[in-house]
């Protein structure tokens, strides 16, 4: 495997998936893979993901602006945390708030479920179907969706919806900007 780079395509037991193969204990920098577009505004997210250690931080961020304004859930030590990043509050200390999180055991390597639907300014999460995050918070109304871990973890199962009506929105959004 190349180690050169944080992310791969991985595969075992023709599962593929995607892995970010370092630990970094640089907790103001957040290795990300971003796919999406600016203009994907209520959307749902449905993935699996497997942190490989329960220190740090892994999950998912969306409704991303750039690498420092995004949300995120995912599990950060034995939490479930639902956030806010939005630029920092000085030289190397991010802007985070915590709009909700909750104790969370969880075993490292076996994989999580996360279902994310963002519709207007709410946010309704769940992790493993079990525990549940919701908040409103309307810093921001549309993102890119992407992977984030500061620790090895597996990604796999990746997918986004939405209604036919947010598609049509989308569609006129993105061509008045084109």
């Amino acid at each position: 495997s190349n180690e050169r780079g944080w992310w791969s395509v991985r595969e075992d037991d023709k599962t593929r998936y995607i892995y970010q193969s370092k630990t970094d204990e640089i907790i103001h920098a957040y290795p990300m893979i971003i796919t999406g577009d600016e203009f994907w505004e209520d959307y749902n997210i449905y993935i699996s993901f497997a942190p490989e250690i329960n220190t740090h931080q892994s999950g998912i961020v969306f409704r991303y602006q750039n690498d420092r304004c995004y949300y995120f859930l995912g599990v950060e030590g034995n939490n479930a945390v639902l956030k806010m990043v939005k630029h920092a509050t000085g030289f190397h200390k991010p802007y985070e708030e915590i709009l909700s999180e909750t104790d969370y055991q969880w075993q490292p390597c076996n994989y999580l479920s996360a279902a994310i639907k963002v519709k207007g300014c709410h946010i309704h999460a769940q992790l493993n179907d079990t525990i549940i995050l919701e908040a409103t918070d309307s810093t921001y109304r549309k993102g890119k969706i992407g992977l984030t871990a500061n620790v090895p973890a597996r990604f796999n199962a990746v997918q986004v919806t939405t209604t036919k009506a947010n598609k049509k929105k989308y569609n006129s959004a993105r061509a008045a900007f084109n």
